[in-house]
């Protein structure tokens, strides 16, 4: 009675939040390569209700099963777990189950299990604290034929005696020849890969398998791959890293018995296996890009209300079954070009584990350049291994609602007044020439009109340190060593002496690698040190070059700080050419590749525009968006940065950062040079007063401080009050860059609710960090938690 009090107590949140969101009922099977008598787990989870009965069978099946203690995950999902495991080997059928719940019977998903037989494992022995352990490992692919570009499931399996207990599984590295695949890891159901309240084995922990008598615990470690190309095709070798044990042991001393335990990091390998892959049949239909599989397609039109004339349309594109889904292309319009306006499709994934197995959404925009009444079919097609044949889908056209303008018959009455034209655009603006006048960010970060104040600030400031300080005014010792160096070399007259003291003094005081010093050392040498008559004189010309480079070395000054404001000069135009004639041949990543070489030498707002449209043309919404917002940061009115950033923000639904307009009020951008002119007159004047002691000197002292004094002040006033101002919306320091869409969650967890979506190119500011996690707020002030692997700082 206690037990059924304390269920009920902890799946009623469940309950409760079931009558406000709906039941989802989800199912999962990880691991799909098993040993004859290993266990698998089928993972059925339920979304806010719990199941009124026990799960059941819909058919009858070889296979054994086991009901496992369920788990509670973020007590918003009830995780149920069936242990599946097989006597025989070969290609088996786990059946779909019967989910008995209030709402109505639900069914689970079939999955497809292949068990293999003992005999090909790799046995090895391992000492442990003088201990020797039988450990075995192998690496299982799909039997039958496999084709080049099919994603199949890959197994790692490592074998432990029982007294070995596993307390961490890591990850195994392996090494690839001809075939593509994530990293191993273990195969956890959904939203196992974050902590598990309470910490069940069921999903977690490896399970046991007898081999020859003996049991074993096995650690599975997975993947999807697939071939490159036909011909052999090699995996492994492999390192298993992370994997750690406990020994126990236990003591006698004095008649009393201790235990203890110990933790051990353990790197195991992996044996190599090798097979072929066979080549796609020839005969591919038209609009065959390579898919692999077997598939459905689905599509929808996202309309809402009558279309208008010339209206775009978005067709969403739902791709489900399993094959090669992460290199799959979107379906294709069956159409003649003539009669629409295509756009490129954008790609979604609901699912972000790697799995051969699932759904792929793309959406695409549409533009009728003829009139239609619906849209056309899509087609899809891919080389089936089961049936080892061609199969091509065509979904079925979509009626169009238009509007009886669109319709009905015309009117004899005068047309309408045109509307004003709104800017409509379906593509980002292209490169634009760098301009050489436009914000730039280091030496010449500054506006060129601030050189003319900085200058007079530094004359004052001369004038200052010449008045007040005249102790700087005395002769430097040094200095005067020097010099009296340069007159004895002077007054020397013999040529062997002079080049001596010359060398000599160049050597000593000269900088190493200085070619006047080299050459001077090496005149002497020649001149000095050689058996012979006396040298002649040398020649007047000579002699006075010498003591003036010796001067010039001798007396270097500091250029003035302010010279660094006119910057240095860098090949951008250059870089832009190389760049501009490969974006005209298509050749994106060179473009880029020659952007980013010239933004080594200098970053000028136009340059990171350029770099932002690259990353578009490559498929990187999130990248481009931040190299806009960068454009942004060097140039807050940067024309083309703005457009693009808004049009991109739209496409890829992130929230806007762009402020709205502020009628009747001068630029922000003004309002700060007009604070910065104030700021250089205010300090001229203050300066004023110490360089220029007179009594007129001091009244325009006075009389400037007061007046740039109040500038400043009504101009921040006017700054803090603008209608423009940052706090409408957060200042930003990232950009989300993920490809998709990433979750913002209600806790830094994967378990956490999901508040909002922040698609690619959204803006947000950095709060707080903890672990892989960022606690973020976006312009409309909304707060959460995200993959710091997705955002990435301007």
């Amino acid at each position: 009675m206690m037990r059924l009090l304390f269920l009920f107590l902890l799946t009623l949140p469940l309950t409760v939040a079931a009558q406000k969101r709906g039941e989802k009922v989800t199912s999962s099977f990880p691991l799909t390569q098993v040993l004859v008598g290993e266990e698998a787990l089928l993972n059925v989870q339920i979304e806010g209700e719990r199941p009124n009965g026990s799960l059941s069978s819909t058919q009858a099946s070889e296979l054994s099963f086991r009901t496992l203690e369920p788990d509670y995950i973020n007590e918003q999902f009830l995780s149920l777990n069936i242990g599946v495991s097989a006597a025989e080997p070969g290609v088996k059928e786990v059946p779909a189950f019967r989910i008995p719940l209030a709402s109505g019977e639900q069914v689970s998903e079939t999955f497809a299990m292949e068990v293999f037989p003992a005999d090909k494992i790799q046995w090895n022995t391992l000492a442990i604290n003088n201990q020797n352990y039988r450990i075995g490992s192998l690496i299982l692919y799909p039997t039958g034929s496999l084709y080049a570009g099919q994603a199949v499931p890959l197994t790692a399996k490592l074998l432990l005696p029982e007294n070995l207990p596993v307390r961490s599984i890591g990850y195994a590295e392996i090494e690839k020849d001809n075939i593509g695949a994530w990293r191993m890891e273990a195969p956890f159901p959904p939203r196992y890969d974050q902590r598990v309240r309470p910490r069940s084995p069921n999903a977690l922990q490896p399970r046991t398998v007898k081999v020859d008598g003996q049991s074993y615990q096995v650690v599975n470690y997975v993947t999807i791959a697939a071939p490159l190309s036909d011909g052999t095709v090699t995996v492994g070798p492999g390192t298993v890293q992370g994997l750690q044990v406990q020994i126990s042991t236990t003591t006698q001393r004095g008649g009393f018995y201790s235990s203890m335990s110990r933790s051990y990091n353990l790197e195991l390998e992996l044996p190599a296996i090798s097979f072929e892959a066979l080549p796609l049949p020839a005969g591919a239909p038209e609009g065959f890009a390579g898919a692999v599989g077997a598939f459905t397609l689905e599509t929808t039109l996202d309309q809402e209300g009558e279309l208008k004339p010339g209206d775009p349309v978005m067709v969403n594109l739902a791709v489900s079954g399993e094959g090669n889904l992460d290199t799959l292309a979107a379906p294709e319009l069956e159409a003649p070009e003539k009669n629409w306006k295509t756009y490129p499709p954008s790609r979604k994934t609901d699912d972000t584990r790697r799995s051969n197995r699932g759904t792929v959404n793309f959406s695409q925009i549409l533009r009728p350049l003829v009139p239609i009444e619906e849209v056309p079919s899509f087609t899809l097609s891919f080389f089936n291994p089961a049936t080892t044949s061609y199969e091509t889908l065509r979904s079925e056209p979509i009626p169009l609602t238009l509007s009886p303008l669109a319709s009905g018959a015309g009117s004899s009455a005068p047309p309408p007044a045109g509307l004003v034209p709104v800017p409509e655009m379906t593509d980002i603006l292209g490169l634009i020439d760098p301009q050489p006048y436009r914000a730039r960010s280091g030496p010449s970060l500054l506006p060129w009109w601030q050189v003319l104040p900085a200058l007079v600030v530094v004359i004052l400031l001369l004038l200052i340190v010449r008045r007040h300080l005249p102790r700087l005014r005395q002769e430097d010792p040094e200095k005067a060593r020097l010099q009296a160096e340069l007159e004895e070399l002077r007054g020397k007259s013999d040529a062997r002496e002079f080049l001596r003291a010359a060398a000599n003094l160049a050597e000593r005081e000269g900088e190493k690698g200085d070619d006047f010093v080299a050459e001077l050392i090496a005149e002497r040498d020649a001149r000095c040190f050689q058996p012979g008559e006396k040298e002649p004189e040398l020649p007047a010309s000579r002699r006075e070059d010498i003591l003036a480079q010796l001067k010039k070395r001798l007396s270097q000054v500091i250029l003035l700080p302010a010279l660094l404001l006119l910057g240095t000069p860098h090949q951008a135009e250059a870089f832009h050419e190389e760049a501009l004639r490969a974006w005209n041949e298509g050749d994106y990543e060179a473009a880029l590749a020659a952007y980013e070489l010239a933004r080594k030498d200098q970053e000028t707002p136009d340059l990171l525009f350029n770099i932002g449209n690259c990353h578009y043309r490559l498929g990187k919404p999130g990248k481009a968006g931040l190299f806009y917002h960068r454009a942004l940061e060097l140039d807050p009115k940067h024309p083309e940065a703005r457009q693009n950033l808004a049009f991109l923000e739209r496409k890829m639904g992130a929230i806007s950062t762009l402020p709205d307009a502020a009628p009747g009020w001068p630029s922000r951008s003004l309002l700060r040079t007009l604070l910065a002119a104030s700021a250089w007159a205010f300090a001229i004047f203050l300066l004023l007063r110490f360089a220029r002691p007179d009594a007129k000197s001091k009244r325009l002292s006075t009389l400037g401080q007061l007046g740039t004094g109040l500038a400043l002040l009504t101009l921040a006033l006017v700054l803090f009050f603008h209608p423009r101002k940052e706090s409408t919306a957060p200042p930003v320091n990232a950009v989300v860059v993920s490809s998709e869409a990433s979750p913002v969650r209600s806790e830094p967890s994967a378990g956490g609710s999901i508040i909002l979506k922040a698609g690619p190119s959204t803006a947000c500011r950095v709060l707080a960090e903890r672990g892989p996690w960022s606690y973020i707020e976006l312009p409309d002030h909304t707060r959460g938690w995200i993959i710091s692997d997705g955002l990435e700082s301007i």
